[in-house]
């Protein structure tokens, strides 16, 4: 079915978990360097929070 073809060409994706992530490593510093190795933009589904990662790893790279 239409249905079926559209829920198959879909990525994985858990957006409460990837706001749960961001919002983890915006509250604790120590968060991030937890998560540095896996924290990579493109691991996340949604479009903003791929430019959040972005922005918060560019912080950290340079400010550590």
């Amino acid at each position: 079915t239409r249905y079926t073809d559209i829920i198959s060409k879909l990525p994985p994706q858990a957006i409460e978990l990837e706001e749960s992530i961001i919002g983890a490593v915006l509250l604790e510093r120590d968060a991030y360097f937890k998560v540095v190795e896996y924290f990579q933009p493109d691991i996340f589904y949604k479009e903003a929070h791929c430019l959040i990662a972005e922005q918060l790893a560019a912080k950290f790279a340079v400010h550590g």
